[in-house]
């Protein structure tokens, strides 16, 4: 995944997640992701997942909703919601995923178009056995 440059949207979306976990067996931090390249590839969220993730890997489509109840499950709901609030002001075309269902390590994403038409967003690991 490339690291995030002189994307706007991207370094938000870097201080909002700092510290934060995704709550799983692991406990894993988020990275934030830049997917310039797919800017040429694809219109919607998903046909860029398609093009960052290997084919044989089961998708699944996560609420907005859904994703952030979990998270404030975590002990810092202050946080949670601030990023809520980062992701919605910063992203448009949200989308969230789940590669890898039925896997014990599930790739949760969640991504979105800045204005500029860039994609990005968070990506972390849920363990689940």
């Amino acid at each position: 995944m490339a690291e995030p440059t002189d994307i706007p949207e991207a370094d938000a979306l870097k201080t909002a997640v700092a510290g934060l976990t995704y709550p799983s067996e692991s406990d894993s931090p988020f990275d934030v992701f830049t997917w310039v390249d797919a800017l040429r590839l694809a219109q919607s969220a998903k046909e860029v997942l398609a093009h960052h993730i290997p084919a044989d890997r089961k998708v699944e489509d996560v609420p907005l909703d859904r994703f952030f109840t979990r998270l404030e499950t975590t002990n810092d709901l202050t946080r949670v919601r601030a990023l809520r609030q980062t992701v919605e002001t910063n992203l448009r075309d949200i989308a969230i995923f789940r590669g890898g269902v039925g896997e014990v390590e599930v790739d949760v994403y969640l991504l979105g178009r800045t204005q500029d038409g860039k994609w990005v967003g968070l990506h972390s690991v849920s363990v689940e056995t």
